[in-house]
């Protein structure tokens, strides 16, 4: 008999932190435990960045409200896809450019509904839309590059997506800065942001959402790209 699917509604989000914690140390695989470290390490601390910035935006940190509740749990299970990818790619110091398209699949809607029903035991259709957008659509850029796991339908609306726009911004700083990649090293706060800039001088990242998200980092009112460098600098002179 099928096990019976869990309602996402329903469910609390230790019982949603317990069952991802649970997914990511059975990936399967001599480096299995490994890859479920690195995974659950970045889907947890995106899940924290994410609630913590909004909750900064909204001007309180209530994070009982139901609103921070599923922002956090975007962040948790944004990933998810990657459940299903082998652990040696996910462990790959050098990712070769025929590893990408594997890569890529994890924001496929496949992958997404298969993540959260076989790994975690949640009925797909019961989890809000807007959690499934941030997994299958955090890898799109405004200027239409990028990758997504479902067809865009138009740029216009996707551009007008708040939470999602700067959820983009959340997952490149916490990759870049992390250091559990085992691809890249480690990259500084100045690096990250010279990185942020370049995408959204080219128009794949929204500016606004770049400086809100460093004022909340730096806890200063960033207003203009310019004055950046010198507060990340002043940051690291304080460390």
């Amino acid at each position: 008999m099928a096990k019976r699917l869990k309602n996402f509604q329903k469910m609390t989000t230790k019982d949603v932190f317990l069952s991802v914690y649970k997914a990511c140390s059975e990936i399967p695989g001599k480096r299995g435990p490994e890859a479920g470290y690195l995974l659950w390490g970045h889907l947890t601390r995106c899940a924290s960045l994410t609630q913590d910035f909004f909750a900064s935006e909204y001007g309180g940190s209530n994070r009982k409200s139901s609103v921070l509740k599923e922002l956090f749990l975007s962040g948790l299970l944004h990933d998810i896809g990657k459940l299903f990818l082998p652990a040696e790619l996910l462990l790959k110091k050098k990712l070769e450019k025929e590893d990408w398209p594997i890569i890529e699949k994890h924001v496929e809607k496949y992958y997404v509904e298969n993540a959260l029903e076989k790994k975690l035991g949640i009925d797909y259709k019961s989890v809000p839309h807007e959690i499934i957008d941030i997994g299958t659509k955090h890898h799109v850029l405004l200027d239409g590059t990028g990758y997504s796991g479902v067809q865009i339908d138009s740029m216009a609306r996707f551009s007008e997506n708040k939470v999602l726009l700067t959820f983009m911004i959340i997952d490149k700083f916490e990759a870049g800065t992390s250091f559990l990649r085992p691809w890249q090293p480690r990259k500084r706060y100045m690096q990250i942001f010279l990185e942020l800039q370049e995408a959204m001088e080219k128009g794949q990242l929204d500016k606004t959402k770049i400086l809100s998200f460093f004022s909340f980092l730096f806890d200063d009112s960033i207003t203009n790209l310019t004055c950046l460098p010198q507060i990340v600098s002043g940051f690291y002179g304080r460390r």
